[in-house]
């Protein structure tokens, strides 16, 4: 396109921790025009998130905006928790945290970055599984990602409610007392 029949350009600039860059536009190494652009970065966006166990780990988030390096990365919160930034393996797109133990789904999580904030994804760990279950009076059910001790557990078996219900060994086991 042009205006006035002065031919126009795009010019694409990358993620920049910055308000005003300096453009100089040369034809054939000759510099025609220099002028400062006013530039507004895009906030962060999260696309994805991998889960982790109920023990917690490291947590990858896929997403844009992230910045050229680690330092830009001012934090990353999944529910009111500041996750430990490890590494940014993919430069504005990936970056790697260190998750605290916990349970649920669809937690509230974002990021920011040069003090920019990205609107709430969610963030889940991955769900209970059964890989045992002993006892007829009572029960012991053995697995993983069943959480720690106190966190609230039901379990329900032929449609029943247990009573009692507890985890007694953090992630792995829970007890309960059949209602049958």
């Amino acid at each position: 396109m042009s205006t006035n029949n002065i031919p126009a350009c795009k010019i694409s600039i990358p993620y920049y921790n910055t308000t005003l860059v300096d453009v100089i536009i040369s034809v054939n190494g000759s510099s025609l025009l220099s002028f400062p652009l006013s530039v507004v970065s895009s906030e962060p966006k999260i696309i994805n998130a991998t889960k982790v166990n109920t023990t917690g780990g490291i947590v990858t988030i896929i997403g844009a905006n992230f910045g050229d390096r680690i330092s830009r990365v001012n934090s990353v919160f999944i529910d009111f928790y500041n996750c430990k930034i490890i590494s940014m393996s993919v430069p504005y797109q990936v970056i790697l945290v260190e998750v605290n133990s916990g349970v649920g789904t669809n937690i509230s999580m974002n990021v920011t970055v040069d003090g920019r904030t990205s609107s709430v994804n969610l963030f889940s760990y991955h769900a209970p599984v059964i890989t045992e279950v002993h006892g007829r009076e009572e029960i012991t059910v053995i697995g993983s990602n069943f959480g720690v001790i106190g966190t609230s557990v039901n379990l329900t078996i032929d449609s029943q409610l247990c009573s009692n219900t507890s985890i007694i060994n953090n992630h792995t086991t829970i007890f309960c007392t059949p209602s049958f």
